[in-house]
């Protein structure tokens, strides 16, 4: 009952965030043809200087608080080559990062009290399933050559609980995969309470290319 309550709330919200994704190209195209942005910096230090929307309900949904809406500094790296013009900016917020801002509203920004799960590896002994609290051992979503299964819970201070699944699944005698991010993306937790930034995702890539084993 529990996981099926967190699959009608997370379908609900997807369902949300994907009506916004629906009319991004438009609202976003605009608001960048108009050249509706304006100097930003964002948290990240290493993706200033940078810009945001001028129109707050915009940057609310479709902005990037935390690499702004010119894309970080790996982006424009290896990407744009540094550029920054309406097809660099569209490609981030629309296409890389769609409705940003609005997965960080419907997260949380603050202490993360408890966090615990349970992951499944099917091949590989360095993902055995694996209780834990306090001690995150983020091996499925750094080594995505690994095929397993993974879910947590992180609790807020108000005893809000937020679920994330994860799944890796390696297809035979192929470089590619499964993978599936689905609930509300959390950072490697080493210690407790911290603050951390918790962002809603749906991620189904059937095509995702794994790293050699």
């Amino acid at each position: 009952m529990k996981h099926l309550k967190n699959m009608v709330k997370i379908i609900g919200l997807f369902l949300l965030q994907a009506f916004f994704m629906i009319i991004a190209p438009i609202v976003v195209g605009l608001a960048l043809l108009l050249n509706r942005i304006e100097p930003f910096d964002p948290d990240n230090e290493t993706s200033r200087p940078n810009h945001r929307f001028k129109d707050k309900w915009i940057d609310a949904i479709w902005g990037n608080q935390e690499d702004g809406i010119d894309g970080d500094i790996y982006y424009l790296r290896a990407h744009v080559n540094g550029k920054r013009n309406f097809w660099t900016r569209f490609n981030w917020t629309v296409l890389r990062n769609p409705v940003h801002n609005l997965g960080l509203k419907i997260g949380f920004n603050g202490v993360a009290v408890k966090h615990i799960g349970f992951r499944k590896g099917f091949k590989s002994s360095k993902c055995i399933t694996k209780v834990f609290n306090n001690d995150y051992d983020n091996c499925l979503d750094s080594k995505i050559d690994r095929t397993g299964f993974e879910y947590t819970e992180v609790y807020d201070e108000d005893g809000k609980m937020y679920p994330m699944y994860r799944l890796r699944w390696k297809y035979p005698f192929t470089k590619f995969g499964l993978k599936c991010n689905i609930g509300w993306k959390n950072f490697n937790v080493s210690e407790m309470p911290k603050y951390y930034k918790y962002t809603f995702t749906l991620l189904i890539n059937p095509f995702k290319r794994f790293k050699d084993s």
